[in-house]
């Protein structure tokens, strides 16, 4: 299902209550109600992804994403847990966050010619086996709060294999 920003402003109302009611019946498996629950907060939930995220095209991977993880995630959510356009908008806000602070790792480490294992043994140290938090991080090394933050982010990509060579820890 594509999402198209331009068909349904952001601000559609979802009808109080209906969210909740479509989320229970995805939680049983009806996938019915989880394309009606769809279409009901999908607008809603990529103005929010819009909101944070620049680029169109990376709301939407954030949305979709956060429709599979409904789906996988509705059958053990509780409903005293509150209502479901707040879960589900807490799910793509925080997706959205994420991928954002992927972006700065990423333009961090392009911005310096690549990574230099030794800084990120020392970024990793400090966070890892030191207890830092990334604000003390980011004193100590002089960084911004943003910058450290995008660095820890990528040495954990580039530990984990995802860009580049693990360095020794």
């Amino acid at each position: 299902m594509a999402i198209e920003a331009d068909s349904v402003p952001p601000s559609s109302p979802v009808p109080a209550g209906a969210a909740d009611r479509l989320l229970a019946l995805t939680a049983r498996g009806d996938r019915a109600a989880f394309e009606a629950l769809y279409v009901a907060t999908a607008p809603r939930l990529l103005g929010l992804a819009r909101a944070v995220l620049a680029d169109a095209a990376e709301a939407e991977g954030v949305v979709q994403a956060a429709f599979v993880q409904a789906w996988r995630e509705a059958p053990r959510r509780s409903a005293a847990a509150g209502g479901a356009l707040a879960w589900l908008l807490g799910i793509v806000h925080a997706r959205a966050v994420e991928r954002l602070r992927e972006a700065r790792a990423e333009a961090a480490t392009t911005h310096d010619g690549g990574a230099d294992p030794a800084d990120d043994h020392e970024l990793l140290s400090l966070a890892y086996l030191q207890g830092l938090t990334r604000g003390q991080i980011a004193t100590r090394l002089g960084l911004s709060l943003e910058d450290a933050t995008a660095r820890l982010a990528a040495g954990m990509r580039r530990l984990h294999g995802g860009t580049g060579a693990a360095p020794s820890v």
